[in-house]
């Protein structure tokens, strides 16, 4: 999922930018995406996963990335069945990873 995160901002270094501002900009992931093994074999999938899982996709925050410097930060996102969501960003391994980021239903901001 790292690689995936890199070749995204590789590809898209920018966040669209659209009528809407506080409409969260969605990048779909490629259909062959092992998104549903990487959530399953997370040391955290319970909380991951939580109820259930409606969506997964890459977004553009607001601020920077740390190791991009000029570049937005890309984090994955899921949607969950009870309308929370859960962002995290993979680092190159297991033990790089950033905090994982609980949000209430329409508590998420970009």
């Amino acid at each position: 999922m790292r690689e995936l995160l890199t070749h995204i901002t590789e590809a898209k270094p920018q966040q669209p930018v659209t009528e809407n501002p506080e409409e969260p900009q969605r990048v779909r992931l490629p259909p062959l995406t092992p998104w549903r093994i990487y959530l399953a074999h997370h040391k955290h999938s319970e909380f991951l996963i939580g109820p259930g899982v409606l969506w997964v996709y890459a977004q553009f925050r607001t601020r920077t990335d740390a190791n991009r410097s000029d570049q937005l930060r890309l984090d994955f996102v899921v949607e969950r069945t009870d309308g929370s969501i859960v962002t995290f960003h993979p680092g190159r391994v297991p033990r790089g990873d950033a905090k994982l980021h609980l949000y209430a239903p329409c508590e998420f901001r970009p």
